[in-house]
């Protein structure tokens, strides 16, 4: 009788292990594929900054009373410079990060707002000496699944499905201003500081 109740004991800890280890495994499943998330939005936005960064240093030669190159030819230099610089950075499983110059470089410039008190930002208006850059992984291309990587799909996890939630498909914004000085003269005569090349612009 005691060897039976034994025995019984003995598989009821089976079943019970077994349980648990298929717990364990799905939470280590989950920690991997949220450190990967992590790992490709860091990437993502060292790309992103070093993208803006190339960016802005084109906006240069289209600023001051004699510039040295014309709007559209500063527009196609950053919009150019984001892409090369962007590609040679990695993020996730691809090697090169893709860049769409038309869809993920938008530039404007900074103006002294006498309302506000504050620079704000005019996107599409020039001369440009504000650029703004952003990366995703967030696209979505039906019946591609299993196909070729596209550059900018959804990031393809390990374990889990593709949940379609903003944490599952990592994307990264950042932006670089320049202005000529640190203290710029507004319209009233005033000297205000202008938007330093850190400041990210909304």
């Amino acid at each position: 009788m005691g060897t039976k109740r034994l025995s019984r004991r003995r598989g009821a800890v089976l079943v019970l292990a077994a349980a648990m280890m298929v717990v364990v495994f799905a939470f280590l499943a989950f920690a991997l594929d949220v450190g990967y998330i992590a790992l490709t939005r860091t990437q993502l936005q060292a790309a992103t900054d070093a993208a803006a960064l190339g960016a802005g240093l084109k906006l240069i030669d289209g600023l001051g009373g004699l510039p040295e190159r014309s709007a559209s030819e500063v527009d196609s230099l950053a919009r150019q410079a984001a892409e090369e610089l962007a590609a040679m950075h990695s993020a996730g499983e691809l090697a090169s990060v893709h860049l769409n110059p038309e869809r993920d470089v938008q530039l404007g410039r900074y103006e002294w707002n006498e309302r506000t008190g504050e620079w704000t930002a005019l996107w599409g208006v020039a001369p440009y000496n504000l650029v703004r850059v952003t990366l995703r992984r967030d696209q979505v291309y039906p019946g591609q699944e299993e196909g070729p990587l596209v550059g900018d799909e959804e990031l393809r996890l390990f374990f889990c499905p593709r949940t379609r939630t903003k944490d599952g498909s990592p994307s990264s914004s950042g932006g670089r201003g320049f202005a000529p000085r640190r203290r710029i003269p507004t319209p009233t005569g005033k000297r205000a500081d202008g938007p330093r090349a850190s400041d990210r612009p909304r």
